[in-house]
């Protein structure tokens, strides 16, 4: 028992350690094979502690209920389970204990039983849940009990619950949803209840009246099939509701609701809010959040952020960010739309996005004008089902469509207007990670290719192909040395002997110095896209070949560039002492095969290229200089 944050923190947690007394200490399941037969079980008694001495489930988590909109979580514990389940990331609480990750196993094998636990004391009453569970107690105290075995125990105590055990065992959700009330020829009211989760569990209904809880009773779900019609009899009721006091682990609880009467069958149809942050299921919340943005040429950029609520995951999710430069008086922005599926099986997660961003490229101060790009993504993601709890991967595909500004110079040189060129580009890459120490690593391979036409009108193409493999190796606690490879070949290239490089004769060429000038795909975020000189046009991105320092414009055609292929190794390590500041000492190393006529004499001396030195890294990376 360690340090705790008041007296009630501190009962809570000696509560819960008296508890294993009888969990696992007299009822001596497998803790390692069933932990939420141990601390499943124990934290329920916990929270039952918590509910009659201090009036709530526990101390909470700094505070973090505070955040939550009125009635819309019933503790921290729903939303972390939501959290993990609507994104198909929960693991069975019945899972090994060795599949857990630390957070997953405080919500799967603490945290959710016990949130189950209560649903079934509700829906079996409290008084026969108990002698059930003393059952369970007085036929396995100093025994080895199973899941199966607190099945039959409560089985011979008359508590029936196959929706506890498939929730436990496989993971199965409920979502029962309230489609549609009528009144009866009798007076009643008729609700048709669909159940659309993989399982089905006994659930409450509640009658309203001008938002007034009026009358409460349980149901328990078909024998058969989701559909069910339940008869309620309260005729002055406006409004019903399932789980109206959120006793139960529902999935989706925006479904849970419908006037009975009225256009929308929502209680609060829509509502917009500045910051918003957290569903509310008793209503549609539309978040807005001013925002500030900067670069070289559209300046200071002021917008709004205009998106639904975002935690937990849902199964759309939209942002939108539309903004005004104050410096190019030119609107900008960017925008993000996902909706995600849950097939199943193999791919137990897949997410069709659609992304778009627009901003000015750079500044033509002779016609006093500014160039505009945009990019519009469509994108399906699957991501694959793991054998271990720490792996990730996913096949992504997407589509590129640009569109750059040029301008329309008359034959007297005066500027007559502008015009887009448009192009695309297709990707199809495979990537994944493990994050599990010691040595965390990630990787990631892809296809792209891309066809365009040439000033003079031919027709050309290329087909690359890129591997990336990123290593950490701790040789210390929070002491690493962290390692990237890259490669990257064409595979067909009808330009790989041009005597251009990264530019509109010749697209898509790998580079060691990955800048905002050979960008081409408008990936990485740049103050100075175009910039050729200044603190902007030293800017750099960790892609491709991955080098720290930047080349600059005048090498954007030729050192570090190639339409054939290239290799690189970027190293940086943490020191073995803490300083005042985070300070790294880097070192990169890159070979790029210049193919065009001027570089075929080329020595390996002059296509190998080094350079290290000491940086500075803030935000795990997201910041260095």
């Amino acid at each position: 028992i360690g340090a705790a944050g008041s007296a009630s923190g501190l009962d809570e947690v000696i509560t819960h350690e008296v508890g294993h007394n009888w969990f696992y200490g007299i009822l001596a399941s497998n803790e390692r094979d069933h932990p939420w037969l141990d601390e499943g079980l124990n934290s329920y008694y916990e929270q039952r502690y918590m509910r009659r001495y201090y009036g709530k489930e526990g101390i909470g988590i700094g505070g973090l209920e505070q955040l939550f909109p009125p009635n819309a979580y019933s503790s921290i514990n729903e939303l972390g389970y939501l959290f993990l389940a609507r994104d198909r990331r929960a693991l069975p609480p019945d899972s090994h204990s060795d599949a857990f990750s630390l957070v997953g196993y405080v919500l799967q094998a603490y945290m959710t039983p016990a949130m189950a636990l209560r649903w079934l004391e509700r829906a079996a009453g409290t008084e026969r849940f108990d002698r059930a569970m003393q059952r369970y107690f007085a036929q396995w105290s100093f025994k080895h009990p199973y899941p199966e075995d607190l099945q039959a125990s409560w089985s011979a105590a008359g508590v029936e619950a196959p929706w506890f055990f498939d929730a436990m065992l496989a993971g199965k959700y409920a979502d029962p949803a309230l489609t549609k009330v009528k009144r009866s020829a009798g007076g009643d009211w008729e609700l048709t209840v669909r159940h659309k989760g993989e399982t089905a569990g006994p659930f409450p209904v509640s009658a309203l009246q001008d938002g007034k809880l009026i009358e409460t009773a349980w149901f328990n779900p078909p024998a058969s099939g989701d559909l069910q019609t339940i008869r309620f009899q309260a005729p002055e009721a406006d409004a019903f509701v399932i789980d109206h006091d959120r006793q139960t682990l529902d999935l989706y609880r925006s479904n849970n609701q419908r006037r009975t009467g009225g256009l929308f069958p929502r209680l609060e149809p829509v509502r917009v809010k500045i910051l918003a942050p957290l569903e509310n299921s008793t209503r549609t919340l539309i978040g807005v959040t001013p925002w500030v943005g900067w670069n070289n040429y559209d300046k200071t950029q002021l917008g709004l952020a205009i998106y639904n609520t975002p935690v937990p995951t849902r199964r759309f999710q939209y942002f939108l960010l539309p903004g005004f430069g104050l410096g190019s008086k030119e609107w900008t922005g960017l925008a993000d739309a996902q909706l995600r599926f849950y097939p199943g099986g193999g791919v137990p997660r897949m997410t069709l996005g659609l992304s778009a961003k627009t901003f000015q490229l750079d500044y033509q101060p002779v016609f006093d004008t500014y160039r505009r790009y945009y990019r519009i993504v469509p994108q399906l993601r699957m991501e694959l089902r793991s054998r271990h709890k720490n792996d990730r991967h996913a096949i992504v595909a997407r589509t590129m469509f640009f569109g750059v500004e040029t301008l329309d110079i008359g034959a007297d040189g005066q500027l007559e207007g502008t015009s887009f060129e448009n192009s695309n580009i297709q990707e199809l890459r495979y990537e994944g990670a493990r994050s599990s120490l010691p040595n965390p690593y990630s990787y990631r391979t892809a296809l792209e290719w891309q066809s365009y036409r040439l000033p003079a009108g031919s027709r050309e193409q290329y087909l690359r192909l890129s591997a990336e493999w990123r290593q950490e190796l701790y040789y210390r606690p929070k002491r690493r040395v962290t390692a990237r490879l890259f490669a990257g070949y064409f595979l067909v290239n009808s330009r790989r002997e041009a005597g251009a490089v990264s530019d509109l004769l010749a697209r898509g060429s790998f580079a060691l110095n990955p800048q905002g000038f050979n960008d081409y795909r408008f990936d990485q975020v740049f103050f100075g896209r175009s910039d050729q000189e200044g603190i902007w046009a030293q800017q750099v991105s960790q892609n491709e070949g991955g080098f720290k320092n930047a080349f600059g414009a005048p090498y954007r055609t030729q050192t570090g560039n190639s339409n054939n292929f290239i290799l690189s190794l970027n190293l940086k390590a943490d020191l073995p002492f803490r300083l005042p500041l985070p300070i790294k000492p880097w070192f990169d190393m890159g070979y790029y095969d210049d193919a065009t006529p001027t570089g075929r004499d080329l020595l390996l001396k002059d296509q190998l290229l080094w350079s290290g030195g000491l940086m500075l890294e803030f935000f795990k990376g997201r910041f260095e200089v």
